[in-house]
Parts: C-alpha cells; sequence; structure tokens
C-alpha cells in the first residue's frame, strides 16, 4: 500500500489551504499552515507571484481532494470512472463515491481525529459492519450498513452528519450524501474538466 510518508502541513502549504490532515493539531497553535503560510521550498514566497494555468489550477483543485481524502492517484481515477458511468451529475457521484469510503465515514462520526487514524482503525480490524469485521479502508458504505467498532470511541453529537443515524452505540447509513451535505470545499467541476480534457 503506497502512502505519503513526508510531512502533512507542506500538503496544506502547497495547496494554500487547510486540509486538516492532522486532526487536533491543525486547530491549535502548532499548525504548521499558521506558521507559514506560503508554499514550501527557498523560493515559497515567490512561487504566490507566478501565473498559473487553467490545467495548473484544474490540476492544483485535483491533488487538493485527492490529499483531503489520502486515496493514491490510481484509484482516485478509477472512482471518477466509476462516477462517469453512473447516472447523474458526474461530479456529485464523485465525491459520494469518496464519501462513502469506511475511513471517511469513521472519521465523519468522531471516531478519529484525522482520516490517516481513521484509516489506521479501520486497517486493524476495530470497526464491524453489519456484525462482521470489515478492516479495508476503501469498502464503499451503503444505505442501511450498521456500524459498531469493537472499542469504546466516542460519537461525537454534533457533527453527526445527516445521512447517518445514531441507534445505541451503533451508526446506521441512513440514504447516500448529497452533495450540500459535503465538508469539502471543492470545486468539483474542476476536476471533472481534467479528466474529461
Amino acid at each position: 500500500m503506497g502512502r505519503y510518508l513526508e510531512a502533512k502541513c507542506k500538503i496544506c502549504r502547497r495547496n494554500q489551504a487547510k486540509l486538516f490532515l492532522k486532526g487536533d493539531r491543525c486547530l491549535s497553535v502548532k499548525c504548521g499552515f499558521e506558521k507559514r503560510a506560503y508554499p514550501p521550498g527557498l523560493k515559497g514566497q515567490d512561487a504566490l507571484r507566478k501565473k498559473v494555468s487553467d490545467y495548473g489550477i484544474q490540476l492544483k483543485e485535483k491533488q487538493k481532494l485527492r490529499n483531503i481524502y489520502g486515496v493514491m492517484e490510481t484509484q482516485f481515477r478509477n472512482y471518477f470512472r466509476k462516477a462517469e458511468a453512473t447516472p447523474g451529475i458526474t461530479g456529485e457521484n464523485f465525491l459520494c463515491f469518496l464519501e462513502r469510503r469506511l475511513d471517511n465515514v469513521v472519521y465523519r462520526i468522531g471516531w478519529a481525529s484525522s482520516r490517516n487514524n481513521a484509516r489506521q482503525i479501520v486497517g486493524h480490524g476495530h470497526i464491524l459492519i453489519n456484525g462482521k469485521k470489515m478492516n479495508i479502508a476503501s469498502y464503499l458504505v451503503k444505505p442501511q450498513d450498521m456500524i459498531e467498532t469493537k472499542r469504546s470511541f466516542k460519537v461525537k453529537e454534533e457533527g453527526l452528519p445527516v445521512w447517518m443515524e445514531k441507534i445505541d452505540d451503533k451508526i446506521r447509513i441512513v440514504r447516500f450524501p448529497k452533495m450540500e451535505e459535503i465538508a469539502a470545499t471543492i470545486n468539483e467541476n474542476l476536476i471533472v474538466a481534467f479528466y474529461t480534457r
């Protein structure tokens, strides 16, 4: 499994936006993006002055979304192809597929402080779906799936998405997420334009 092992704060600085890749640390004073809001590198402050082409803007938006969800390039492209084949608006279908990933669902529930932490929780086998152990982070949840943990993780009450509901210690997926319920500030039209050029 490939994954990014370098400093996470550099990703935020490169994208010039807080992506909350380190969980609670991104909300504290120690956040690397708050200290240096310019891109990394020797000429980081000068990089803000360069003119970026349309292709560069589309690529930057794609990389930003890919880094938010922590998905590698091939899998990201496969999700886009699957979204194109699904009836409906391609950009909305694409974000829905990414939002339905099990590691993202665990993060949205609040059992993990970041998506990387959620991926680790899933990979260690702490999550049960419909009573069966699931250790695949890319599993796409479906409506009526019941998600529970072997360990006692705290569920954040105020931030539970409306497409999920809490029943005792379990979380039930009510329906697929809609575009307006996805918290990512992404222009999906740029990503669709990138892949369809």
